[in-house]
């Protein structure tokens, strides 16, 4: 916000130098000057239409606020849930995976196994990690020690 009101300060300011510089003669130039820079600080002004718009698009469309809460076993909505959560686990294990260790992020599998006896909290049973390739830390278990401590569950890797 303070970036957006600097801009504005900074052209309505820059609008009134011109435009007290150039002079308001016989042909008009100072009029069409001013017109211009006024027509800039609109534009300005109006910019973070464009920017809401942009971030209203990207908004995923579905239901409107509230809290999610899950309940029973074996129900549509829980599974869908325990199945997204696994996914971001997993993708997130792969950005490690490659700004951490340098794995190429494109043969790196990660099978995450969820305990799905209690809905209300996500335990993970299980984390097994496929590489594509052979590593020194695969060797040597720096993936597997790094992952088993960050996330305090069992984890296996395997070089294919």
């Amino acid at each position: 916000m303070g970036k957006y009101v600097a801009e504005i300060i900074c052209v309505a300011v820059a609008a009134g130098v011109v435009g007290i510089l150039v002079p308001d003669g016989e042909n008009g130039a100072g009029r069409y000057v001013r017109y211009l820079s006024y027509l800039l600080i609109v534009i300005v002004v109006a910019s973070p239409a464009g920017r809401i718009r942009e971030f209203i698009s990207a908004i995923p469309a579905g239901p409107a606020g509230g809290e999610v809460a899950v309940s029973g076993d074996g129900d549509e909505y829980g599974d869908l849930i325990m199945k997204k959560t696994a996914e971001n686990i997993a993708g997130r294990i792969i950005n490690v995976c490659r700004d951490r260790f340098g794995v190429d992020g494109e043969k790196v599998r990660v099978h995450v196994i969820l305990d799905d006896s209690d809905r209300q909290s996500v335990i993970i049973d299980e984390i097994q990690i496929f590489l594509g390739v052979r590593l020194d830390s695969y060797k040597d278990g720096r993936i597997e020690r790094y992952f088993r401590d960050e996330l305090g569950c069992p984890v296996h890797v395997f070089a294919e």
